[in-house]
């Protein structure tokens, strides 16, 4: 219990606990320019106080430079070429900081990040899941907006990060707890992106843990196993009882997926989303070299992409498109390290297509770029055993 307690005052840890403690700030409808700079400024007066200990990291931290300087260019070219507001410059700016400070913060202690990501989603759980049955959460058409009326996908993004990340430091029990949670707080939100990832993401835990308990030949076995005799089953429940087959279509299909809502369902092209796609590859298409700018969608009235990699290309061009090169990179980086890490990396590449988020300080996306730098940078340890 006091190794425990320990663990939880170590920097990377609090550092985690801040990223992810946007949910105060929609809970206290503070501003969000306002909020984060308190951050920033908190880590940066982490900074100074251990200055000796952190200075002489930024010599090894070539991958984020890179990736940093690349978003720099764009940023640049976005102030020089078009009208942006400043309270964007600003906002990105905070970014790039406040992800250089995390990285220079938590080195190779991923584990302990993730342990301070973790301790902020049983705390937004245990706020959020009383609030929605105390009615104190507006519901919209069957939808349950997330903390401080915000929307549904952001509250599902964020969980969907918290469980990603907590796959690197939460053992079976609590992980699985997590998952549940999360997954009916998904559910609530009819945030369908976050469930899907959240339930790959668990899996690929289990088969992780298989692997490191029972080795690879039996994990390999018991997911054929799986494949096979799970589809059987209900094949055979859904012919032989109809009110299974009910039950399968009715659950999976209608109340997790939504196939036949008429707004969100099959029909609609990923609820607009391949609209929204087509309008980001047109301003591309016009735009190439520089893009369109940052904050292209309320400065120009228009769709956003829903996808990060069309949010990289319109936004910055060309670019853009070797931020996206440079991003795929390091997930083949951080897939050589370890094949551990598909736990974390497969998930996160599906909210990256069908989300709608590029740079912003929300957990999802700056833990993803947490994960990628700080392991793709060769920083980090390997997972421990569970």
């Amino acid at each position: 219990m006091i190794s425990k307690f320990f663990m939880l005052l170590r920097i990377p840890v609090l550092i985690g606990v801040l990223d992810s403690s946007n949910y105060i700030m929609y809970l206290a409808n503070i501003n969000n320019t306002l909020y984060y700079s308190i951050i920033v400024i908190a880590k940066a007066a982490i900074l100074v106080a251990f200055s000796s200990k952190y200075i002489k990291r930024m010599k090894r931290m070539m991958p984020e430079s890179m990736f940093l300087c690349l978003t720099m260019i764009g940023l640049a070219s976005s102030i020089f070429l078009y009208d942006v507001e400043l309270l964007a410059i600003i906002q990105y700016c905070m970014f790039f900081f406040s992800l250089f400070l995390t990285l220079l913060f938590v080195r190779s202690d991923i584990r302990g990040y993730a342990s301070g990501v973790a301790v902020s989603g049983f705390l937004i759980l245990a706020v959020y899941i009383p609030l929605v049955h105390l009615g104190k959460i507006d519901n919209h058409y069957g939808r349950f907006l997330f903390l401080g009326d915000m929307h549904p996908n952001l509250g599902g993004e964020i969980l969907a990060t918290v469980l990603i990340l907590s796959s690197f430091c939460l053992r079976f029990k609590s992980f699985t707890f997590l998952f549940l949670s999360i997954f009916y707080a998904c559910m609530l939100m009819q945030s369908r992106s976050s469930l899907l990832a959240i339930m790959i993401c668990w899996v690929l835990y289990c088969v992780r843990l298989i692997i490191q308990r029972k080795g690879l030949k039996t994990a390999v076995l018991l997911f054929g196993v799986g494949v096979i005799l799970v589809p059987t089953v209900v094949l055979i429940g859904v012919v032989s009882v109809p009110t299974v087959g009910d039950f399968v279509t009715g659950f999976f299909a209608d109340k997790i997926f939504l196939v036949s809502n008429e707004y969100r369902g099959g029909g609609t092209g990923l609820s607009g989303r391949d609209h929204h796609w087509a309008v980001s590859l047109e301003l591309f298409a016009d735009h190439p070299f520089w893009g369109v700018g940052i904050d292209y969608p309320a400065r120009l009235n228009v769709l956003q992409p829903h996808n990060w990699f069309l949010y990289s290309i319109t936004q910055f061009g060309l670019v853009g498109v070797f931020l996206c090169l440079f991003v795929l990179a390091q997930f083949i980086i951080v897939l050589k390290r370890s094949m551990n890490y598909t736990v974390v990396l497969i998930p996160l590449l599906l909210m990256m297509l069908i989300n709608d988020r590029f740079m912003n300080l929300n957990i999802y996306p700056f833990g993803l770029y947490v994960i990628l730098f700080s392991i793709g940078s060769g920083r980090t340890h390997q997972l421990k055993r569970q």
